[in-house]
């Protein structure tokens, strides 16, 4: 039979998955030093968010353009184009690398994604390939792997629990936001 070779972002992507216990498609931009998915521009009648949320340096992260709109009206709109910086954002060229190289361990068996939306985990035959060229002093079994899952999705529904519980606690006029008269 002949060798599985993986790329390096498909290493990365089983090397993740076994550090965290799974990976999300947002993870993946990670590799490429990326923070955000998203570069469509914004109008804003102010800056004063941008100062609040990031300080004096939000313009590392924005591109800010004062620009004027004219509305049906005839009423003239100043306001803010904000957009984020091309170089923080996923282009689509990585996104198709990305969804390509998730696609294609799903196809060899190495990812199963349990829940639609939701992150990649790793098969018996990911957790191999991934142990197999991660260097670590002991290798992790497939039990271990399946009890580090089970116990983070049970805090994760005991967290979820406590919130609901908080909610329900709470008056229903705090709610719905209606006054008691």
């Amino acid at each position: 039979m002949a060798k599985i070779r993986l790329s390096k972002l498909q290493k990365w992507i089983l090397e993740k998955c076994l550090k965290d216990l799974g990976v999300s498609y947002q993870d993946i931009m990670g590799f490429f030093g990326k923070k955000y998915t998203n570069r469509k521009p914004e109008f804003r009648g102010g800056i004063e968010y941008f100062k609040k949320e990031y300080g004096k340096n939000y313009k590392k992260v924005f591109d800010v353009e004062r620009v004027k709109q004219e509305t049906r009206g005839g009423y003239v709109w100043h306001g803010f184009k904000v957009s984020r910086k091309p170089e923080l954002c996923f282009t689509n060229s990585e996104k198709a690398i990305a969804s390509r190289s998730l696609k294609s361990l799903i196809k060899k068996g190495f990812l199963i994604q349990p829940r639609k939306w939701g992150e990649y985990r790793l098969t018996k035959a990911g957790l191999l390939k991934a142990n197999n060229f991660i260097i670590r002093d002991k290798t992790i079994s497939f039990k271990e792997y399946q009890k580090k899952i089970d116990k983070a999705e049970k805090e994760r529904e005991e967290g979820f629990k406590k919130i609901t519980e908080n909610s329900l606690e709470l008056p229903i006029s705090i709610i719905t936001g209606s006054k008691i008269l």
